[in-house]
């Protein structure tokens, strides 16, 4: 009468465990399409919506490792500093006749030799620090590295702030996988919100929000 009770919990805990793998390869996809909204599309809104819905993609990597109060404070954090910028209201610079498409082929070109690097780095992270999980690795590290993309491409506040936030949102995920501590996400909440606020009084000072 036993055998089959373990049969049927060890089968519970395999389509369980299968089930949170395929979330998260679909997690890891919507992120990566996310960071490339954000590296290539010149409307300052759809990448800004891009961010948000990335912070999104974070809590629900981040619930089912840390507890849910934590994940749902990084969350509101996130979602606050995308609420600062997009409430700026900028004059909006005439739409282009042209669209330079070599430039947006070389970003998403640069980005998918970003996220293949990302992918092939996370195996090593999770060698070092296990606890991680491939999933968030890969995830942290496209962040990371589509944030440097983005702040090195780009000239316009519009940009640069989206850029150094999704860098904050990688480093963040990755420390509280390893460290949970209410007031490191404090400390880092608090920086987000500080770019997000530099970054709306700037957009409003300088009229600037359009494309770059």
């Amino acid at each position: 009468m036993g055998i089959p009770h373990i049969g049927n919990h060890i089968g519970s805990y395999q389509n369980g465990w299968q089930l949170t793998m395929v979330v998260q390869i679909l997690l890891l996809i919507l992120m990566v399409v996310c960071c490339g909204f954000v590296i290539a599309h010149r409307d300052w809104r759809w990448q800004l919506s891009a961010l948000a819905l990335s912070f999104f993609v974070q809590f629900f990597l981040l619930v089912i490792r840390i507890p849910l109060i934590y994940a749902v404070i990084l969350l509101i954090l996130g979602s606050m500093s995308c609420a600062v910028i997009g409430s700026a209201k900028v004059k909006e610079p005439p739409d282009e006749s042209r669209q330079i498409k070599t430039e947006r082929v070389f970003r998403l070109a640069s980005y998918l030799f970003f996220v293949v690097s990302a992918l092939a780095l996370a195996q090593r992270m999770i060698d070092w620090f296990p606890q991680i999980g491939y999933y968030l690795a890969a995830v942290s590290l496209i962040n990371i590295f589509s944030g440097l993309l983005v702040t090195g491409f780009s000239t316009q506040p519009n940009r640069i702030i989206p850029g150094l936030l999704l860098v904050l949102l990688g480093f963040e995920s990755i420390y509280v996988s390893l460290e949970l501590s209410l007031l490191v996400i404090g400390l880092m909440g608090a920086v987000k919100l500080g770019l997000a606020f530099i970054g709306s009084y700037w957009l409003v000072f300088t009229g600037e929000g359009g494309v770059d």
